[in-house]
This record gives C-alpha cells, structure tokens and sequence, in this order.
C-alpha cells in the first residue's frame, strides 16, 4: 500500500543504517505483502525506489487522511541493484525489472507460505545507482477484520466515510484507501494512515469528492515498517497483510 515519496533527505546518516524512527518522508517503499483478496491469498514482494525526477503526485492533506492524484506513467524507478530476501520459505533472489516493464522497480511472487504474522522478513540490497544496505529486518504483522464499510458496497462521496476495524496490534499501522480508476490523467486515491489499535478513522467527504461518479477499488491493511537510508535516500522496508474490494463511487 503505498503513497507519493517525498524529496531525498540531506545530510542523512551512512548506507546501511537502518533507523525505525527516522523522521524524513520515505521516497521508495519495498514491501512484502500478503493479499487476502482472493483465496488462498497471495504472497509477493514489491516496490519502488526513488525515481531520478519528480513524481508529480499532488497532495491535499485532512488529519490523518490525504488525496493524492499521481500521473498514470510515473517517472522510471532507479535501481538499488539486486535485492536478497529472507522469508518463511528461505532466501531469494531479485533483480530489478527492466524500465520498459512499468517503470522498473522490484517485483516477485514469494512461495506460500511468505509470511506468518510474527515472522521476521529480511531484505539487503547489492547497490547501483542507490547505494547498497542491509540486512534489515521487519515484523510481519497479522491481517485486520474490516467491520465497515461495507467491502461490495456502493460508497457515497457527498458524506464522510467511516472505517472501523478489528485486530489493530500495538506498535503496527493501519492504512485504508478509496482509489478511483482513473480521473482525466490521473489515477486519484484517498488514503488514512493511523496506528492499528485506533480501530476507527474518518475520512472526509471533502477528499472523497473527486472521485463521484468513478468505478474503483477499496483498500485496507496492517502493515509494520522500518526505514533505512541508503545514501541520500530513505527508504521504507516493511511487511503488510491486505484486502481489496471493487466499489462504484457516487455522487
């Protein structure tokens, strides 16, 4: 589940340091994720690092919630080199995707079982144009019980939507997400991010509102993270069980 990166940091600590409470907006997220979508669900791992250009999101912030509206080509992925990768089935191995696969990037299912919740994940880059790092190690977390909205509802832009959930653990992060397909040339997603055990997050029809009239996608997850900075680049590792559902946005 991921969002608009930030600027490089300046002035950052050496590659390879690994700092959980790093206060610098991350600009490349590498994740393992666990998708409850479908049954049985699906393990891959995947992410992006810094591109070498801005992304061109446009963020509108409310509290916790944001909408941000990103071009449907973002710029190319720079590359950190091949990653090696510790997970419940053993080690592996992955080398960046080729630009012209959707921007590079990282991308790999993981064999079933990926992860467990409680699991330690792993993940240490070679280095390239950014730097190597690692080993650096997350938790993976459990999965949450979304008690509402509804998942096959229809949901209404006019009025705040509220999420409730259960299963929230201490230390972990909850991100939900209304994501419209399209909108003009750009892909539109309203996103709340708060600590796990809240169990609840309003998101305001005042973010909601582009998206009316749009077909789209609900999103909801536990995740847990951990930031290392490679270079000049901090860059978010973390772990995340999540679920999707279609939704028709209206007015």
């Amino acid at each position: 589940m991921t969002a608009c990166g930030g600027a490089p940091a300046s002035g950052a600590p050496d590659a390879g340091a690994a700092d959980a409470s790093t206060d610098v907006a991350p600009v490349g997220q590498l994740f393992f994720y666990r998708d409850h979508t479908t049954t049985p669900s699906h393990d891959y791992f995947s992410g992006s690092l810094p591109p070498s250009e801005s992304s061109g999101c446009t963020p509108v912030i409310a509290g916790a919630c944001e909408r941000f509206a990103c071009p449907l080509q973002l710029p190319e992925s720079q590359s950190a080199g091949t990653l090696t990768l510790t997970t419940t089935a053993g080690t592996l191995t992955v080398d960046p995707k080729a630009q012209t696969q959707g921007g590079g990037g990282y991308l790999t299912n993981l064999t079933a079982p990926g992860f467990q919740s409680g699991d330690a994940l792993g993940v240490a880059a070679s280095g390239a144009a950014i730097d190597a790092f690692g080993p650096v190690q997350v938790t993976a977390p459990g999965a949450i019980d979304l008690v509402a909205p509804q998942a096959t509802a229809s949901i209404a832009t006019g009025q705040d939507l509220v999420w409730t959930w259960s299963g929230g653990e201490p230390g972990a992060t909850v991100v939900v997400q209304a994501i419209a397909a399209t909108n003009g040339n750009a892909a539109v997603t309203v996103e709340c991010t708060l600590a796990a055990t809240a169990g609840t997050v309003t998101m305001p029809a005042a973010l909601l509102a582009p998206l009316a009239g749009s077909q789209g996608q609900l999103g909801w997850g536990q995740l847990r993270s951990v930031v290392v900075v490679a270079g000049t680049y901090p860059i978010e590792l973390g772990a995340a069980q999540l679920a999707r559902a279609n939704t028709t946005f209206t007015p």
